[in-house]
Formats: structure tokens, C-alpha cells, sequence
């Protein structure tokens, strides 16, 4: 392209692009050396990218950058991470420490931080490292699993205390259970005082982090919660069902579906759950790749900590 340009413009701009890339000199400064206005020297710096007299290589370490920019701005994210994963086996533990590399770059004094379940969420805090120097409120998203001989450390709220360990941060759990047996018990629970006092602190978390179940497993580990059995008539709600955050599920467009033990989980409300300003979203593997789209398309997260493969079929 440059064939396109005299030979004396051609010195010009290699002169204007020299003295400004190389030497380091300010535009203004360009432009006095030049005899020239600051505008033509911003007008050829420009130019010269175009005319490909300048290229500018960006050192590439076998990182996921372009991949990551591109799912930012396909659905529209505050931040993306894409992590490498070569055994399918070790995904939760690499989508965990990419996890906790974001978080530690954000976490700043005096946030507020909420926590959901899982086996990627518990590696996260494992990979977490010590930042004892914060003051921040740490709480659960939703409620603890019934069978809390069960959790190995993925519950949320043995999350929360962990995370504490890290941190030094201050605990406020829930104390209640995903999910109770009747409407009336969960309506009497959550309108105990104890209970209003730690719901306004999820209400009032800076940063939410939750992983993203497809519909098949999670429904059966709801279920299995309360040794529940959906009849055929019960499971008519489950077509198109796609995917699960904080035991609130939805179809193939991210639209909220309601389940037939909706007003007997304790979880965060889907209202609250947005207006959370950071919202990140932990999850990976092909089979979760349609629940993290439509999770993506219905706004549940603005950020994503997800593996290479995953997040070329989120691209397609």
C-alpha cells in the first residue's frame, strides 16, 4: 500500500512515525520538530497504520486474548478469561484458578461478595490466594444442602467460611436450606428477622459468583435434596429447560421458567441477582455449553471464567 503515497511523503511519515514510536516524542513535540499542526501529525500517524508503514505486533504467549475479546463482545461482558484445560478431569480445578486470578485483581476493600455451590466455586477458594490485608463481608447466594454430610466442601456456605480463611473476611451466611417442604415453612423462614438481616447483605453484594448447572443434573440434585420424585405431570415444566444458576432455571433464551418447588427454594431473587454491578459466571465442558449461552443471552452474568473449547463452541 504504501505504493500508493510519493516517495516524499513516504520519508515524511516515516520521519513523523519514527520520531513518535521510537523515540518516544509526544505528538506536539512531532509536530514542532516537523513544522507541522498537531493535527497532521495525529492525521498521519493514522494513516501510516493504514498504509501498513507502521505494524504493530502484539506478543502472543499462547494466551486465549482474541478469543476472550471476542466473547466480550459477542455478549456483551464487562470481562472474559478463558482458560487453558487439556484434561476433562482437571477442568473444575482450571476453571477455579482462573476464577480466583480474576477475583484477586478486582477484590478491594470493603466489598461485599456472594457465593453459590459447586465443585468449581470450592476449587476456586482453594486456589485463592492469602489476602489478609481486606476487609470484606462474604455471604451464600442461596441456601446450604439438606444433606450436609454430603457437601466435601462445595456448599456454599462451607465455601463462605473458607473463602473467610482466605481472606480474613467477615462471614454472613444465610442458615437455611436450599430448599424446605412446604410453601408455608420457607414463607416462615424468610420472614424471620435473622434471616431479613443477612438477605439485605446479598442484596447489598458488590461482586456475585456462581457456577452454571445444566437442566438434567441439577434438577435431580434439587430433587434429591428432600428425596423428591416429579411426576410425569411435573415434569411437563421441563421442556426446554436449559440450564440452572442459583437453583433458578431457564430456557434457550436465558427467560426464567418456573419449577414446581419454586416457592420452597431459599435462594437469591432474580432481581437482586442483577443488580449485583459484578456477576461472574464460572463454568465449562461442551455439555454445559448450551446452559452457559442462554445464561449469557438472559444477562446472568457480565463476567465469564471458561475453558478454550467451551468458549469456541459459545463463538459459533
Amino acid at each position: 500500500m504504501v505504493n500508493n503515497i510519493s516517495k516524499e511523503m513516504l520519508l515524511e511519515y516515516t520521519k513523523v512515525c519514527y520520531l513518535y514510536y521510537k523515540t518516544g516524542l509526544k505528538q506536539e513535540a512531532v509536530a514542532k520538530r516537523m513544522n507541522m499542526s498537531r493535527q497532521r501529525v495525529n492525521r498521519i500517524l493514522r494513516d501510516s497504520l493504514d498504509l501498513g508503514i507502521v505494524q504493530i505486533n502484539i506478543f502472543d504467549d499462547g494466551s486465549n486474548l482474541a478469543t476472550e475479546v471476542a466473547l466480550e463482545e459477542k455478549y456483551h461482558l464487562k470481562h472474559c478469561s478463558v482458560v487453558n484445560n487439556y484434561d476433562i478431569k482437571s477442568i473444575h480445578d482450571d476453571l477455579g484458578e482462573g476464577a480466583a486470578k480474576y477475583l484477586k485483581s478486582i477484590l478491594k476493600d470493603g466489598d461485599t461478595i456472594g457465593f453459590s455451590r459447586g465443585r468449581s466455586i470450592s476449587s476456586l477458594v482453594e486456589k485463592m490466594p492469602i489476602m489478609h490485608n481486606l476487609s470484606i463481608t462474604v455471604t451464600q447466594l442461596l441456601g446450604s444442602d439438606n444433606n450436609g454430610g454430603e457437601k466435601k466442601n462445595k456448599d456454599s456456605d462451607s465455601i463462605v467460611y473458607r473463602f473467610c480463611e482466605k481472606t480474613n473476611g467477615t462471614a454472613k451466611p444465610l442458615h437455611v436450606p436450599i430448599i424446605v417442604q412446604t410453601k408455608e415453612l420457607k414463607e416462615s423462614l424468610i420472614r424471620d428477622p435473622f434471616f431479613i438481616d443477612s438477605y439485605a447483605t446479598v442484596k447489598n453484594c458488590d461482586i456475585a459468583v456462581f457456577g452454571i448447572g445444566n437442566e438434567n443434573s441439577q434438577t435431580k440434585h434439587i430433587a434429591s435434596l428432600y428425596n423428591d420424585e416429579f411426576t410425569e405431570n411435573d415434569n411437563r415444566w421441563k421442556k426446554g429447560l436449559v440450564g440452572e444458576v442459583c437453583a433458578r432455571y431457564y430456557d434457550k433464551n436465558g427467560k426464567h421458567v418456573e419449577t414446581p418447588f419454586e416457592n420452597r427454594i431459599i435462594t437469591v431473587q432474580l432481581e437482586d441477582l442483577f443488580k449485583i454491578p459484578t456477576r461472574i459466571g464460572v463454568a465449562g465442558s461442551k455439555e454445559k455449553a448450551s446452559a452457559i449461552k442462554a445464561a449469557l443471552l438472559g444477562g446472568f452474568m457480565n463476567v465469564l471464567i471458561v475453558d478454550k473449547e467451551t468458549a469456541e463452541l459459545l463463538l459459533e
